[in-house]
């Protein structure tokens, strides 16, 4: 009996240390897809958010990605300064000194169907919240929504399911 009990102790071990073994090296591997995967993003210069809604601190100029992801959207900034001339709420006001970001969002495999998000600072940057605060595209899928909480300047993002996602 004992050299029977032995040799089951010692099968069991060997089997569990197989299973570890196994659980090491598929760990290891997801581990490498998804630093490999991340590196790919990186080199494009690609943010991908796996969430619907994301806020986003902005902490000088304003700079952010230049290109990111969010839901089912896929997100181009770019940023101008001096402010160029325009008409807020029907009157027309010259150029400016300060900074507007430019965000350019199309649906996911779709790079046909765009709109575009404009804000502006007036003056100097100063972490203050842009004018407009909020701005919707696609008809409310996509909403931005800007907001200062313990000094920093946000960004928040939500973004639905686009339209052709949703059919």
């Amino acid at each position: 009996m004992n050299g029977r009990a032995s040799r089951n102790l010692v099968v069991v071990m060997v089997v569990l240390l197989t299973i570890s073994a196994s659980i090491a090296v598929y760990e290891y591997a997801q581990a490498e897809e998804a630093s490999s995967t991340l590196s790919a993003i990186r080199a494009q210069g690609e943010i991908v958010y796996n969430l619907p809604g994301v806020a986003i601190p902005v902490v000088c100029c304003p700079k952010i990605s230049s290109s990111f992801i969010i839901g089912d959207y896929s997100f181009a900034t770019s940023e101008v300064s001096p402010v160029p001339s325009a008409k807020v709420n029907g009157v027309a006001k010259p150029a400016a000194p300060g900074v507007q970001l430019i965000i350019l969002a199309s649906p996911l495999g779709q790079s046909t169907e765009t709109q575009n998000a404009t804000f502006s600072w007036y003056g100097s940057f100063n972490e203050s919240v842009p004018y407009p605060s909020h701005s919707d595209l696609f008809g409310g899928r996509v909403d931005f929504y800007w907001y200062v909480e313990g000094g920093l300047l946000f960004m928040h993002v939500e973004a639905g399911q686009s339209i052709t996602q949703a059919k």
